[in-house]
């Protein structure tokens, strides 16, 4: 006497919107891997991938909190860039950027803010919310 199987329950195709975000936020995480800088954050942000893309709402949380960040301190970086204070240092590891004239670090700042900007607005997206399950679940690894 075997019960009747469960129904499965039909997932919802990922949003692009969120593929997007995802994409941008493996990005830093993948090159900090590859150039072995910040490899803790770059597993941190791994896992906050896998977690979202398990519909966690953690995941959720976390890529708001994090996409949030990335804008506040991208924010500060021209006041940083202008005091004149250890930039250089930052910039010492990468010898292909120490030739680069002041114009070149404000389009990549420009490129980096308006990288930022779009996360904010993916993260906080109400289709980007629409597909993490309801139930409000901050354990990443159920």
């Amino acid at each position: 006497m075997a019960g009747t199987p469960k129904p499965i329950e039909k997932r919802p195709p990922l949003p692009k919107r969120l593929l997007l975000l995802l994409i941008l936020t493996a990005l830093p995480a993948i090159i900090g891997l590859q150039f072995q800088q910040g490899i803790l954050i770059a597993i941190l942000l791994l896992l906050i991938i896998l977690a979202s893309v398990g519909r966690q709402k953690a995941g959720l949380i976390m890529l708001r909190l994090y996409s949030c960040i990335v804008l506040l301190l991208l924010s500060c970086l021209p006041i940083l860039h202008y005091q004149g204070s250890h930039i250089d240092s930052i910039i010492a590891p990468f010898p292909a950027m120490m030739g680069q004239s002041k114009l070149f670090y404000l389009l990549l700042w420009i490129a980096c803010a308006i990288i930022a900007i779009v996360q904010v607005y993916l993260a906080f997206s109400q289709k980007v919310s629409a597909y993490f399950k309801q139930q409000i679940n901050l354990n990443i690894m159920s």
